[in-house]
């Protein structure tokens, strides 16, 4: 059967951040893409590798232009959970960031601690 793609773009000066989820709320493609030409034709490629085509996937650029579109849509569930996915998926990336500023502060700590 025909499955439905939703692109969740967190759209930045230099480098996007994109999850794509299908209509089930899985991720299957997760990437970041420099803001230029290079950039789109790495999308376009992934989108090719995976077999899906870009007509085929509803693309939401931020969360504030997302939620507009969601509540402009009639069922559009799926914006939903590519915000969601979304959302997840850079909630995890901060936590993992904050994991490792703290493992540097402990290794910080242990080499000041010798240097005495």
């Amino acid at each position: 059967g025909y499955r439905m793609f939703y692109g969740g773009v967190d759209v930045a000066k230099y480098c996007h951040e994109v999850c794509l989820v299908d209509d089930a709320g899985d991720v299957v493609l997760q990437m970041h893409m420099d803001n230029n030409q290079r950039g789109m034709n790495k999308l376009l490629q992934a989108l090719e590798r995976l077999g899906i085509e870009p007509d085929g996937v509803k693309f939401c650029f931020g969360e504030e232009r997302a939620r507009k579109i969601q509540s402009l849509a009639k069922g559009s569930f799926g914006i939903t959970l590519a915000l969601d996915a979304f959302t997840l998926q850079l909630r995890l990336l901060v936590e993992q960031i904050e994991f490792i500023e703290e493992q540097i502060k402990v290794i910080e700590d242990a080499i000041n601690e010798v240097a005495v």
